[in-house]
Formats: C-alpha cells, sequence, structure tokens
C-alpha cells in the first residue's frame, strides 16, 4: 500500500499526535491541567490511491480531544499525554462514494533524545482503536491495540516550546500489537 500523509494519517491516528520522554530520570515538574483542543479541518486530494491507478480520493479529515505537558529532566523538555477523537472521510472524486474512519486513541512520549542537531527523536506509544464505515453505516474493518512509532522533530532552536517545532520525515513503527485489517482492501472496493 502506498504511505500517501492520509494513509499515514489513518496509521498515525492510532499513534496519536509525536509525543515523548526524555530519556533521563531527573526531577520532574507538576504536569499542566488537561487543556481541550480541535484541530483544524485539512483537506488532501490522494492520486493512485492505495496503488489503484487512476484512482484519485478527497480527503477530508480533523481531530479533536484533549492533552497535557509535563516537564522531565534536566532540561525541563515537555512529554505529552493525548486523548484524541479522529475522524477521516475518503471520497472516491470519480463517483462520489465515501467511506469514514473514526478512532479513539490515547497516547504517551516515553522517551526524547536529544540529537545535538537541532532536532529531538521522540519514542511515542499509544493505544486505541479504529473503524472503517461505508456510508450505510456498516463496519468494514476495524484496527485495535498498541501501537509504538518514532518520529523526529526539529526543534527550532528553543528547545523547551514545543509550539514551533516541525515534523521531519515520517513516523518509523517500532511495535504495532492487535487487530490489523488491511484499511485499502476494505476502502477500495467500498468506494469503486
Amino acid at each position: 500500500m502506498k504511505r500517501s500523509r492520509a494513509m499515514t494519517s489513518a496509521v498515525a491516528t492510532l499513534a496519536g499526535l509525536a509525543l515523548a520522554a526524555v530519556g533521563t530520570t531527573g526531577a520532574s515538574a507538576a504536569p499542566t491541567e488537561w487543556q481541550t483542543f480541535r484541530d483544524p479541518p485539512y483537506t488532501e486530494d490522494l492520486d493512485d490511491f492505495c496503488d489503484v491507478p487512476g484512482l484519485t480520493v478527497h480527503l477530508e479529515g480533523g481531530s479533536e480531544g484533549r492533552e497535557r505537558f509535563t516537564p522531565h529532566g534536566v532540561d525541563g523538555l515537555l512529554h505529552l499525554q493525548v486523548q484524541a477523537q479522529d475522524t477521516e472521510v475518503y471520497t472516491n472524486r470519480a463517483n462520489g462514494k465515501s467511506v469514514t474512519w473514526v478512532t479513539e486513541r490515547q497516547g504517551q512520549e516515553l522517551h526524547v533524545t536529544d540529537n545535538g542537531d537541532g532536532t529531538l527523536t521522540y519514542v511515542v506509544n499509544n493505544t486505541g482503536n479504529g473503524v472503517l464505515y461505508a456510508e450505510d453505516g456498516t463496519i468494514l474493518a476495524r484496527q485495535a491495540g498498541l501501537f509504538r512509532y518514532q518520529i523526529v522533530y526539529d526543534y527550532a532552536g528553543t528547545l523547551t516550546d514545543r509550539s514551533d517545532d516541525i515534523k521531519i520525515g515520517r513516523p518509523v513503527i517500532l511495535k504495532q500489537t492487535g487487530r490489523q485489517d488491511d484499511l485499502c482492501a476494505a476502502m477500495v472496493p467500498a468506494i469503486s
């Protein structure tokens, strides 16, 4: 399956937002209060969706939930915890048929490594479940379990300010357990 941003999104939905924790065990401060969030909706057209030549799909998605940060280690790096729901609608541009992918996820950063070059590598652990629905509400596929991944961010010169961090590359899957139905195998027939 071709891993476009959208399909990475579907997988990363279980993974959640890039989360990390300091590898050292220095002093910790109290976590911040839980804050609610609603990410701006996003859209994207995906050509040759799921490696099907000529299949163009329009993606619309969004995320909402709550998050909090806890400073860890001698540098006070912030470790994120997230509880969220994500919704993505995939619509075939040629015929208007669509499917909806809905996930519930919880995650936290386990480790963070300062790479010494202005970047941080995060190891993120998440649990959750996702359900793929047809237009009539029929369940087409499910994914549930644990999902651990690694991702790199440029911290833009502000080590403890997460608001300006920029993701570099795609997540690298470290561990995945539980039910993992093939989303493309379920999506393509439903929208064709």
